[in-house]
């Protein structure tokens, strides 16, 4: 999950997120920050998500590499959590 630490609803969002991942073995999900100075959208796991363009909406990206936005990376960041029912209305 791409994600934004300077943003105040981010942040909540994520550190319930982070609560549950870490109930999970192996954790699913892998947190990162586009507001550290050192993000580099060629790093692994970024799929070349730039800041400008994870700074328009919400990203995720998949282990093979496909890149969801929007309503779409929520939907699919709370299935890998076990609560995809939150999100199940939206489909």
């Amino acid at each position: 999950l791409l994600w934004d630490s300077k943003c105040p609803l981010c942040v909540t969002e994520v550190n319930m997120l982070r609560r549950k991942n870490a109930k999970i073995s192996p954790a699913p999900l892998r947190f990162t920050d586009i507001a550290e100075a050192g993000y580099d959208p060629a790093a692994e796991g970024n799929a070349g998500v730039d800041f400008e363009t994870a700074m328009g909406s919400i990203h995720a990206v998949a282990r093979d590499g496909e890149v969801m936005k929007g309503v779409p990376a929520f939907r699919r960041v709370y299935e890998e959590l076990g609560m995809g029912r939150v999100y199940a209305g939206t489909r």
